[in-house]
């Protein structure tokens, strides 16, 4: 395990024991004139503050020519004070700046790799590419490494990897423009594409941690490009397994998606930040490559920020702030969790086609997917994509649920369902939907009848708006489809001459309301046409709380200046507590138990002594 030094001035002949005999070319560089053959467990330093570029290369400019072994890792880092080391290609060659072919055990580390331009080119002017179409690369460690003015890969692992780590895997934070492992800027294409598996066992444990990476420059609308992508080629042996995208901050991919995946099982973006992308920050999008047929299994997007600009991405191709969707032929996308994530314009645009939470099935089904603990705020300011969307498309969806969600100032529609496309069940509680003081509708609208199966619950839910026209509109249900509202505070936040419903077609026969309470309609028939006493006949809400539909529910902030989610707790003397019924959800938007009867809205009442007001009485 030797070690040896690279410095501009150095003699290839020498030693390179030391800086005093160090060499002038790293071994793997074409300009090496040399005769060292790199062994397991060597390290090369390159001197801070050096450069070493070419112009017009033949080849790559350092081509891996051996690999080092578990434990032993050849590793290739700086020593001294200053800049890190450059290596650069100055021309517009097609070649990469590190290039290696099933090479494995390797470590780069503080370099500083540039090519010519980061202007974007479809030629392999790369910053770092891997290839494994002979055998993979693996297990490769890349960490403090700038990698920037790339004109299409700053990191790039071809056709199949496995064991890849790029930055931190110790990090507990996100990174910071200050503060980070990698950083990774102004490239035309890709900042880290890592595709495939280990062949031998279909799995790839590829870690990305602790990275800053940001601009994007390919600028084409209908093109595109990433942060981070996890993803495939015909020639990949199988779609990515378990890898995962942590701690990361990624910005201005401004014409495609921040952190994606194109398929695979067990992907995990966690604790990232995202921030101006053009078709979405955090996508899981499944597709079929050729013959390797997509798979979308046991994917997870948690505990990231997404935040958008007022303007500043290419317009035309806007879908979600995150996106979950498959395009598979035959293969549904299955065990997906959408959960703790903050979804926000920084500044609330006039405008905009975004949603905050985008699904869509082009062709198979989208199954056993949670929405759930989601913050969705500061949408446009006269009206903006949906809260949470089901595009209208494919197979459908079943086994979907949405709960404990915030959506708040997100001025267009809550949760939009697209009825002839829910084809199994649907569970809708503890979410809080405050559409502001302009939307023009606030919660799901079915466009389409609900299929027969289908079956739709929405329990103890806040939704509270301004002006939307009609609270809940529904286009109705084809004869065995089920659409139950429980428990939910549904109101206007000052007297409204608006519907709480709105049936398009005549009522369903498997719709069922009760225990629900209303406030702030002017209307004298808000109840799809009928006043309470009509609506009741019919057999719905005869459980109601309020005996007319003007009674205040008494939230905790009086000043219906609402902003928190806080602020649609119950006070103690609220109509809503105790008044619901038992709908099998056992907890609220806070986790708190539900116990004895349960209260109506996303709140359960806990006392100052912390009990459940279900368990005491007041007098």
């Amino acid at each position: 395990m030797a070690e040896y030094y690279v410095k501009n001035g150095g003699n290839d002949s020498a030693s390179g024991a030391d800086d005093t005999n160090a060499w002038a070319y790293h071994p793997w560089m074409s300009t090496w004139t040399g005769s060292t053959v790199l062994a397991a467990g060597d390290t090369v330093y390159m001197k801070r503050g050096d450069t070493w570029s070419i112009d017009n290369p033949v080849a790559p400019y350092m081509t891996v020519t051996q690999s080092g072994s578990e434990g032993s890792y050849i590793t290739t880092t700086a020593y001294g004070s200053g800049e890190k080391p450059i290596i650069k290609i100055a021309t517009a060659s097609n070649y990469p700046v590190i290039y290696a072919d099933a090479k494995s055990y390797l470590k780069f580390d503080n370099l500083h790799i540039q090519h010519h331009s980061a202007t974007y080119d479809a030629n392999d002017r790369n910053g770092i590419e891997m290839s494994g179409v002979t055998n993979p690369c693996h297990d490769i460690v890349i960490t403090n490494c700038e990698i920037s003015n790339i004109p299409r890969h700053a990191i790039m692992f071809y056709c199949d990897c496995y064991n890849i780590t790029i930055g931190d895997t110790l990090s507990t934070e996100t990174a910071t423009t200050t503060n980070y492992s990698n950083h990774i800027h102004d490239f035309g294409y890709g900042g880290i594409i890592l595709e495939g598996v280990n062949p031998v066992d279909e799995i790839s444990n590829n870690k990305v941690y602790y990275n800053y990476i940001h601009d994007a420059t390919r600028d084409t609308p209908g093109e595109n490009c990433y942060g981070i992508s996890f993803t495939a080629i015909v020639t990949s042996t199988a779609w990515p397994k378990y890898c995962y995208a942590k701690y990361n901050n990624v910005q201005n991919i401004i014409l495609w998606v921040g952190i994606s995946c194109h398929g695979g099982s067990y992907i995990y973006y966690q604790n990232n930040y995202v921030k101006n992308c053009g078709l979405g920050g955090l996508h899981m999008n499944c597709v079929d490559i050729g013959a390797l047929i997509s798979i979308g299994d046991h994917m997870y997007i948690e505990n990231n920020i997404i935040e958008q600009p007022s303007s500043g991405w290419i317009t035309g191709a806007e879908q979600g702030f995150i996106g979950v969707t498959n395009e598979a032929s035959v293969t549904p996308l299955t065990n997906c969790f959408v959960r703790n994530n903050i979804i926000r314009f920084a500044e609330r645009p006039e405008d905009t086609d975004f949603c905050g939470i985008y699904i869509r099935t082009f062709n198979d089904e989208i199954t056993d997917l949670t929405i759930s603990d989601n913050q969705i705020y500061n949408g446009g300011t006269t009206s903006s994509g949906q809260g949470i969307w089901f595009y209208p498309d494919g197979t459908g969806y079943s086994d979907i649920i949405i709960s404990n969600n915030y959506i708040n100032n997100w001025n267009s529609i809550g949760i939009d369902l697209r009825g002839g496309y829910i084809i199994g069940s649907f569970d809708i509680y503890n979410n809080i939907i405050n559409s502001g003081s302009d939307a023009a509708y606030t919660f799901g609208i079915f466009w389409a009848n609900l299929t027969a199966s289908a079956v739709v619950n929405l329990y103890n839910n806040v939704l509270i708006s301004e002006s939307a026209q009609h609270m809940i509109y529904i286009y109705g249900g084809e004869v065995g489809s089920q659409l139950v509202f429980k428990n939910n505070i549904i109101a206007f936040l000052s007297a409204q001459n608006k519907e709480y419903y709105y049936f398009w077609n005549a009522i369903p026969a498997g719709f069922d309301a009760d225990y629900n309470a209303y406030w702030n309609s002017s209307n004298a028939t808000p109840f799809d046409g009928n006043d309470l006493a009509d609506w009741q006949v019919l057999g719905y809400d005869v459980n109601t709380p309020n005996a007319d539909e003007t009674d205040d529910p008494l939230f905790v902030n009086v000043s219906t200046l609402y902003d928190l989610d806080g602020d649609f707790r119950l006070q103690e003397i609220s109509p809503c507590i105790n008044a619901g019924t038992d709908v099998g959800v056992t907890t609220d938007y806070a986790n708190n138990t539900r116990q004895g009867n349960p209260d109506i809205g996303a709140f359960e009442y806990i006392t100052s002594f912390g009990f459940d007001a279900g368990l005491i009485r007041f007098h």
